[in-house]
């Protein structure tokens, strides 16, 4: 089992800061995110490698949905 030794070497923060100014809301979910925070920001113990990125994306409503 591989282990997460940077989470930003799998997600670079650019990635993030470009995700960021197009996208208000949105969220980093699944196991990543749970690496991404445990390892990378608070410095615990690294969890299994996982190297799919998936992310949330707010809409405010199905009209919106839909005219996107």
């Amino acid at each position: 089992m591989s282990t997460m030794d940077d989470p930003a070497d799998v997600l670079p923060v650019s990635i993030l800061d470009e995700l960021c100014a197009h996208v208000t809301g949105f969220a980093l979910i699944g196991s990543f995110a749970r690496d991404y925070w445990v390892h990378g920001v608070a410095g615990l113990a690294p969890g299994a490698l996982t190297l799919d990125v998936d992310i949330t994306i707010l809409v405010g409503s199905m009209e919106e949905y839909r005219s996107g």
